[in-house]
């Protein structure tokens, strides 16, 4: 979950990351208007669906980071 801006006024002050809910106000955009923002305002998408994204990215030419919640065991280090 990402809170609102004006939740974290602070935290604000040192990026210029737009959420296409809280900021741009596109409460129901679908994939492919996302990536038309994106493209328009030269920005990389930041999307757990990475399914969906990752064609739609490569085919317009936008940047994507895919992140996930779930962290392979594999990663996890122990000391």
């Amino acid at each position: 979950m990402i809170y609102p801006r004006e939740k974290l006024p602070q935290l604000n002050k040192f990026h210029n990351v737009r959420h296409i809910v809280h900021d741009l106000d596109k409460i129901e955009a679908k994939d492919p208007e996302v990536i038309k923002i994106a493209k328009q305002q030269q920005r990389i998408v930041i999307t757990k669906n990475i399914k969906h994204f990752y064609t739609l990215c490569r085919e317009s030419q936008v940047d994507m980071i895919g992140v996930s919640e779930i962290i392979p065991r594999k990663s996890w280090t122990i000391q």
